[in-house]
């Protein structure tokens, strides 16, 4: 990996350690990189992935091709 910059102390590192990704709404967004010194002190970031899905599949069970296959349509009916 290429030497990166410090978020915190502003120092060159050439063992970046990825702390946080920005997103911005028109143009992307940026990668912060820390050393290895400072990396413990930035809050821990939420991975949007790692979300529960709904309660119906339950909290532990991602749906399967199955249950979408026989959720019931708006008029009740099931598909097939």
């Amino acid at each position: 990996m290429m030497p990166q910059v410090c978020a915190r102390c502003d120092k060159t590192t050439s063992t970046p350690v990825v702390v946080a990704i920005e997103h911005g709404s028109s143009v992307g967004g940026r990668t912060l990189y820390a050393c290895p010194r400072c990396a413990p002190t930035f809050p821990k970031q939420r991975d949007p992935f790692e979300q529960s899905l709904p309660d119906r599949h339950g909290p532990d069970q991602a749906p399967t091709r199955e249950s979408r296959r026989h959720r019931s349509g708006p008029s009740g009916e099931t598909a097939s």
